[in-house]
């Protein structure tokens, strides 16, 4: 991986002039190319999945921007909407311990955090500006699968309160763009078309939500929040960590889907 050093050596050396002035500018170029070789390799030595701490580079400075970037995407999508949903924080929680290990968690969402009063003291423009350099950041570091990966991600999320709103995937249309995947990607991850007027969601109806969380629709709010503790303490993915990345895959996705379910309900009977 290390050639840019020989590049711009030998580069250097086939220039025209004396050769005294040849060997220096090969010995400029090495320089140079051994600087560019050191940068590139501290990001990609031991790369391996979308979000591991090898992947986005040894240099803790470098980890917090890129760390900072994509917490900024992802609040682009939870804030679309004017609101913080506990489920889409919680999702963020469980993204962040999965993909970089808890110490990386806490300060995660100590950033987005950060990223929402700022957000609220910021110009729409400046706002959009800050998310698409992150994009732009994010996709010179990641290759294309990785990026649509993260679309996914965003998108999973988007959908823990079981309904898209239009101004959510216009946000997703946004993050896709600039990550330079494009705008209609979106779509064909969502399965469909949308027009700015139309909501996504991942229920058919709400008796679904209901059956997913073991209840019917008569029953009480008090029932309906003792039926989804019930469930998410049964599902979080913590409980099973020590069963393998499989098994805590798989309690992820039902603990992503009932609360989904939750959140749906909740809309629907105006709850908090």
């Amino acid at each position: 991986m290390r050639f840019f050093r020989w590049v711009l050596a030998l580069g250097g050396f086939i220039q025209r002039g004396p050769f005294f002035f040849r060997i220096w500018y090969a010995f400029v170029g090495y320089w140079i190319g051994s600087v560019i070789d050191n940068y590139l390799y501290s990001f990609f030595k031991g790369k391996s999945g979308m979000g591991s701490e090898r992947a986005y580079g040894s240099s803790s400075s470098s980890q917090n921007d890129l760390l900072r970037a994509l917490m900024t995407v992802f609040a682009h999508v939870i804030h679309a909407d004017g609101r913080i949903m506990h489920s889409e924080m919680e999702y963020v929680r469980n993204f962040l311990r999965t993909q970089f290990g808890g110490s990386q968690e806490s300060r995660g969402e100590e950033i987005i955090l950060q990223i929402f009063q700022q957000k609220k003291a910021m110009p729409v423009a400046q706002w959009e500006r800050n998310v698409a350099i992150s994009c732009q950041m994010l996709a010179m570091y990641m290759p294309s699968h990785q990026r649509i990966q993260l679309m996914q991600v965003l998108i999973q999320m988007a959908k823990v309160d079981a309904t898209i709103a239009p101004v959510e995937i216009q946000a997703l249309r946004f993050i896709a763009t600039y990550l330079g995947l494009g705008a209609h990607l979106v779509d064909q991850l969502l399965g469909g078309t949308y027009s700015s007027s139309q909501s996504y969601s991942s229920f058919n109806s709400l008796d679904e939500a209901y059956r997913t969380l073991g209840i019917s629709s008569s029953a009480t709010d008090d029932e309906v929040r003792k039926a989804y503790r019930k469930l998410a303490l049964k599902y979080h993915p913590d409980k099973v960590a020590q069963q393998g990345e499989a098994a805590r895959d798989a309690a992820a996705a039902q603990f992503s889907k009932i609360t989904e379910a939750k959140d749906r309900i909740y809309a629907a009977r105006g709850m908090k």
